[in-house]
């Protein structure tokens, strides 16, 4: 049968449209059957936006021998877009006459959902012992003995479920509904940002804005989170000051630069230190605060400051409910009108480590644990307690999840609105700012003391070895902080890490154990060739390379991020080292982490490098040396 002819059919044959609807479901695997989803991408069955409702509808056909009208007519536009696969598979019509009695008998029940502005759903129904176990499987339930009547908690999931059991839905619920499945749009504008948000970035902001400001947006490393959540603050933040953000202390300074850069919201914006609360500044209404120090704060940015929306970064690291991190974000998550939770961690690994961010961001989509580690965590009871580290149902939670709270994409998704190469600027404050400040007030003394023709000659030697004392005392000041971050980082992606002195390289390694391979000066083909095999082969997740040993000749595009932690003189050093994973054979947008210490010689450093760095095709200066750069030059100039 010809497309054309299956649509006319669909259209006008309520007994094909449903036998059509049968044919795709039975081509979806049993496990997407059981999850009511798409998981397997074989171009047969129902397509990931319609495997929801579709195999709901089927599986009440299946079990009540009819659909409603208000069923079938749900379908029919569905079913159009499937012409082409039922033309290869085959329809048979399937009988709607038979399940008359049948429908008769359920029209004597009554089946009413409705909900105004609160959390619930109202379920009024004839008593029906079947209907009421039905009922008792939704997760969060409650029966009020004194109306006679079941609430549930108000999800698109659950509006489903009981769209399953024949409940008709109030006309402000399938509103709700739609808006919560049906409204996310990459034609979205916000102020100030529109020439910076990328399509993908406006999906998410719109996909924050159907969850009412409760979304945990989950996107892979590089994809722009934070600025994704700080697009919705700047599109409503007459609506959302103040703003608590909760983040590593390795990043505070980072966010308030991401702030700055994107927004025109950095002078409302202050950092917060220390362990004991005090009142901020009058003016400011965004607050940057680590998750060190929330222990000791999160009674007072509730009781003082009063939030109106929380971005918890990197909230996978409170996947213990019992951390004290944990309990505070949960504590001002509970009394905050809108919450955004930030992780790049794939989170379906052990569904028990994202139960608790799940109760902070929407707490009535599991309100039991119990229940959920039944269904998702395989519990085992091992003689001493209960073992909630399994896995089972995966498909049908990332469902859930998906549609209520959860936006992720990945890197290959969207790699056509992406650049082929981006740069992260991350600075770090150092933790010997007086030993370092010191070290630079000598720097500056001396070269007030000598002219420029003095410098360019015997003062030279002098001047590099100052230079050079500064940024070893700026990269003591952050290694603390940035072997923190790279331990976080590779626990869900391989990254390359240049370093430009051997003893940075040894330290790593010595950290890092099994784990990292280094590549420096000195080694032989035979070790170098093993220290690439086990960084390709998955032995290790950390490539430690010299930028002048492992900056050329070797290929590491196995990994799509890199950071470095020490800067070379020369721009055509720094691409160099860029140019081991931003190659032919990378599939993947490549991003270039930059570890800056704050208030250093690192940052002009870095933006002198970064300059010349994303110029396309850059040729690189053969005149350069390590006494005699371009770069060395400027800096010398700038200070």
């Amino acid at each position: 049968m010809k497309k054309e002819e299956i649509r006319n059919k669909i259209q006008n044959d309520e007994e094909f449209a449903v036998g059509a609807l049968l044919s795709l479901y039975q081509q979806q695997v049993p496990e997407e059957q059981m999850a009511k989803t798409t998981a397997v991408q074989n171009a047969r069955g129902f397509n990931k936006m319609d495997s929801g409702i579709l195999s709901s509808i089927s599986q009440f056909y299946l079990k009540k021998g009819y659909l409603t009208p208000k069923q079938i007519r749900m379908i029919i536009p569905k079913l159009l877009k499937y012409a082409e696969q039922l033309s290869e598979i085959g329809v048979e019509k399937a009988s709607l006459k038979e399940a008359e009695e049948k429908k008769k008998q359920d029209k004597d029940v009554v089946r009413k959902a409705k909900s105004k502005r609160t959390q619930k759903i109202e379920l009024s129904f004839t008593f029906d012992p079947v209907l009421v176990d039905e009922v008792k499987k939704i997760n969060g339930r409650l029966f009020n003995k004194e109306d006679k009547t079941w609430y549930i908690p108000k999800t698109a999931t659950n509006i489903e479920k009981i769209k399953e059991l024949g409940f008709n839905i109030s006309e402000e619920l399938e509103e709700w509904y739609k808006e919560q499945t049906e409204g996310i749009t990459d034609d979205i504008d916000v102020p100030g940002l529109n020439n910076v948000l990328r399509p993908f970035q406006k999906e998410a902001v719109s996909f924050v804005e159907t969850k009412n400001g409760r979304a945990l947006i989950a996107d892979e490393m590089g994809l722009g989170k934070s600025l994704e959540s700080l697009a919705y603050l700047q599109l409503y933040k007459d609506k959302l000051f103040p703003t608590i953000i909760v983040c590593p202390a390795s990043v505070k300074l980072n966010w308030k630069a991401e702030i700055k850069k994107w927004t025109d919201l950095g002078k409302y914006t202050e950092i917060l230190q220390g362990s004991t609360p005090y009142a901020p500044s009058k003016d400011k209404q965004i607050f940057i605060i680590n998750y060190d120090i929330l222990k000791n704060w999160h009674k007072f940015l509730i009781s003082k400051m009063k939030p109106n929306l929380i971005i918890g970064d990197e909230i996978h690291l409170c996947k213990n409910k019992n951390a004290k991190r944990s309990q505070a974000l949960a504590y001002i998550a509970k009394y905050t009108r809108h919450f955004i939770g930030l992780t790049g961690t794939p989170i379906l690994n052990k569904p028990v480590e994202i139960y608790n961010p799940i109760k902070m961001i929407k707490p009535t989509l599991f309100p039991n644990f119990w229940n959920f580690a039944t269904r998702y965590c395989n519990p085992i009871n091992n003689g001493f307690g209960w073992d909630f580290g399994g896995a089972t149902n995966t498909a049908e939670l990332n469902q859930i999840l998906s549609k209520e709270m959860l936006l992720r994409r990945k890197k290959e998704d969207v790699a056509k609105e992406l650049p082929e190469r981006s740069f992260v600027a991350m600075p770090i404050e150092i933790t010997n700012r007086d030993e370092y400040e010191k070290a630079e007030e000598d720097l500056i003394s001396y070269l007030k003391t000598i002219d420029k023709e003095k410098a360019k000659r015997a003062e030279r030697a002098e001047v590099l070895t100052k230079v050079n004392v500064l940024k070893q005392l700026a990269l003591k000041g952050k290694m603390n902080t940035s072997i923190n971050w790279i331990e976080e980082f590779i626990e869900n992606e391989k990254l390359v890490v240049f370093t430009n002195l051997r003893e940075t390289s040894d330290i790593l390694k010595n950290k890092f154990g099994d784990n990292c391979v280094k590549l420096v000066g000195g080694m032989t083909d035979n070790q170098k060739n093993d220290a690439i095999n086990k960084f390709w082969n998955d032995s290790a997740r950390l490539f430690v390379g010299n930028m002048k040993a492992a900056g050329v000749g070797i290929n590491l595009q196995c990994a799509s991020n890199a950071c470095f932690i020490e800067y070379p003189w020369q721009p055509g050093d720094y691409n160099q080292c860029t140019e081991r994973i931003h190659r032919i054979g990378q599939d993947k947008p490549v991003t270039i982490y930059n570890h800056i210490a704050n208030k250093t010689i690192e940052e002009n450093i870095v933006k002198l490098l970064e300059k010349k760095a994303v110029i396309a095709n850059q040729v690189i200066d053969g005149t350069d040396t390590d006494e005699d750069s371009g770069v060395f030059n400027e800096l010398i100039k700038n200070l």
